[in-house]
């Protein structure tokens, strides 16, 4: 049986949403794989955890004893788990269960093949090697995070409609600033969040939340910016 499922998550940093999937398409094409579905849990998606629904959906389809595919394709193993012993468990049962696990950045090492000899040393020892290092990568944004806030600087992943300026110590103007102005004015205009979400349809109606919750943020950037000569 040649089909197969994949999977794609993105917790901060790395390779988009649409890059894995675009990846995940392109592997299954050339290795004449057929691709059923992709689950996606998006962005902001811890790896640390296995509390994410798609994921849960995943390793449902893949334990099912009526399975339809033998084959699980992911950009790189990490996307399946960052935790080192969650990730060895999960390699074992699927072996155990004859599921081939493909990762797109192995290359010519696909599938996963812990029959090899030193294989599941190999394995838990590249696991392990991520797993330290993401910690301490971890780490690092977390000091960095309390010194930005000890500063009063910006901190995380810029609100819709702003970016880092220049010097990354101040928002600025991002490419969706005027879609975060129309939720302003369409909220000062008596529409629901709903309402805004459906007439500005770049933005959900949590997004809109956002937005109006950091309104300050936005109108100090308008006020902010120099008049125009005549």
């Amino acid at each position: 049986m040649n089909r197969a499922i994949g999977y794609a998550r993105l917790s901060q940093e790395g390779k988009s949403i649409p890059e894995q999937i675009e990846e995940i398409e392109e592997y299954c094409e050339n290795r004449s794989l057929d691709l059923l579905d992709i689950y996606n849990d998006g962005e902001q998606s811890s790896g640390y955890t296995d509390e994410r629904e798609e994921y849960q959906r995943l390793l449902e389809h893949l334990r099912d004893d009526d399975r339809d595919v033998d084959h699980v394709v992911v950009r790189g193993l990490s996307r399946l788990s960052r935790d080192r012993l969650h990730r060895m468990q999960l390699l074992i049962e699927l072996h155990r269960e004859d599921v081939d696990v493909h990762a797109v950045d192995r290359g010519s090492r696909n599938p996963v093949d812990l029959s090899e000899p030193w294989a599941l040393t190999r394995e838990a020892g590249q696991a392990d090697a991520d797993d330290v290092e993401k910690r301490k990568e971890a780490e690092r944004g977390r000091q960095e995070a309390e010194r930005r806030a000890e500063l009063g600087l910006p901190n995380g992943q810029p609100p819709i409609g702003l970016a880092y300026g220049p010097d990354s110590e101040r928002w600025v103007p991002g490419d969706q600033f005027d879609v975060a102005l129309r939720v302003l004015e369409l909220r000062d205009a008596g529409y629901s969040y709903r309402e805004i979400a459906t007439r500005v349809d770049v933005v959900s109606k949590d997004q809109v939340g956002t937005i109006l919750d950091r309104r300050g943020e936005y109108e100090a950037l308008v006020t902010s910016k120099p008049s125009s000569e005549s």
